[in-house]
């Protein structure tokens, strides 16, 4: 399938019919239930990241202040793009990757952060 879209602003949806799958051929797989969860932030925002499921942080060009509430796991991303950001973390250990945030936050608790 080829799209051209030379403004960018066409919104496109799909669905895909499988015939022949069956559950046992899933492995018994929720596929939706560990699906990551992407939040589109800008300015200042909180952030409850999801216990068990990749929390994925995406912010904007401009100036961003993101509160994250609930304990950062492995698996979780930070990427607060340009601007002069800044990332809070929730108190306990947390767990997370991060990209494009100037000023970082700890919370009580050990964090393991990958810059």
């Amino acid at each position: 399938m080829e799209i051209n879209d030379a403004d960018n602003d066409a919104d496109i949806d799909m669905e895909i019919e499988l015939t022949g799958v069956t559950l046992a051929d899933l492995d018994g797989q929720d596929f939706l239930s560990s699906a990551p969860i992407i939040s589109e932030v800008s300015g200042t925002e909180v952030v409850t990241l999801t216990s068990s499921r990749d929390d994925i942080v995406v912010g904007d060009t401009g100036d961003d202040v993101i509160t994250l509430v609930g304990a950062g796991e492995f698996g979780d991303r930070v990427d607060l793009l340009g601007g002069n950001d800044t990332l809070i973390l929730d108190d306990g250990g947390n767990t997370v990757n991060v990209t494009g945030v100037e000023v970082l936050t700890g919370g009580i608790g050990i964090d393991d952060v990958t810059l």
